[in-house]
């Protein structure tokens, strides 16, 4: 039986939100816009706070069928 020590924990949130602004015409700026929009999206509604580990799941290309890049971002006071 596997022994997870109480401090571990995971929180998985899955919501919505409308992206209003058009894409960027460079796909990599794109990306980091709707992840730092996202980032704001969770604090303003309170389940991310500053200095928590986000795991940001993205493509290394344009298109469908490239998702294959997972990274974790710290979330900055400032975004």
């Amino acid at each position: 039986m596997l022994s997870v020590p109480p401090a571990i924990s995971l929180l998985i949130v899955i919501s919505t939100s409308d992206v209003s602004a058009s894409p960027l015409p460079d796909w990599l700026k794109d990306v980091d816009a709707r992840v730092q929009f996202g980032l704001q999206f969770g604090k303003q509604r309170g389940f991310i706070k500053p200095g928590d580990p986000i795991i940001v799941v993205t493509g290394w290309k344009q298109g469908p069928g490239y998702t294959n890049t997972m990274r974790i971002v710290y979330v900055s006071p400032l975004c």
